[in-house]
């Protein structure tokens, strides 16, 4: 599947190795590729203990599941330069630090999602705030995590746990039409419908 739609993030399916590899690209200026590293690498790590299952009894077949998530490859030393290098309407994200990030009612957030641009917060006295956490759950959101309910999960908006779950993992392959089996425990907000198809049928296992 190569973006069919115009959504963040793509998968790649390998039928020989048995593999399913979620791709998506971050553009953000020179400063901050450390800590959006540190975000990218929580979900990187999540390479192969999830599968996706397709079939029954002696035609099952077992995908890994894989993340390959990346910085755009570029100098870039203001927030324009790093947007206006992003190749339009394909699937690539931005992602950008700020002094402040407020909602609509001027509420102080630690990090937003609007598609696929992403605004961390720069206020380190935000209590509980932990910026790489942050970073791994705005992430999410541009991968079609909702904010999930279960305790200590990342996706658990304002939490403080950095455990990826079997949930976050059926959102997104949900939201990349791949339909599964197994109730998505969400919480207020984003949610991860609307996926990109469903033609594919299975269910996501941890391995």
């Amino acid at each position: 599947l190569v973006d069919p739609n115009g959504e963040d993030f793509e998968t790649e399916i390998d039928y020989n190795n048995k593999t399913i590899t979620i791709k998506a690209t971050y553009y953000t200026i020179n400063s901050n590729r450390e800590l959006l590293q540190k975000g990218i690498d929580m979900w990187n790590n999540q390479s192969g203990q999830y599968s996706y299952v397709m079939g029954e009894g002696e035609n099952a077949m077992d995908f890994t599941i894989n993340f390959e998530l990346s910085i755009a490859e570029g100098n870039y030393e203001t927030d324009v330069e790093a947007f206006t290098a992003m190749p339009q309407k394909q699937s690539f994200n931005f992602v950008s630090l700020m002094d402040k990030v407020v909602d609509n009612d001027n509420n102080e957030l630690r990090g937003s999602s609007e598609g696929n641009i992403v605004y961390i917060s720069n206020n380190h006295s935000i209590i509980g705030f932990d910026q790489p956490r942050t970073v791994a759950h705005e992430l999410g959101h541009t991968l079609g995590c909702g904010e999930m309910r279960m305790p200590g999960d990342l996706m658990v908006s304002g939490g403080r746990g950095s455990s990826i779950g079997i949930n976050d993992i059926r959102s997104i392959m949900y939201k990349a039409g791949y339909e599964n089996f197994g109730m998505i425990s969400l919480g207020k907000g984003k949610s991860c419908d609307n996926p990109q198809s469903g033609d594919v049928t299975g269910f996501v296992r941890k391995k």
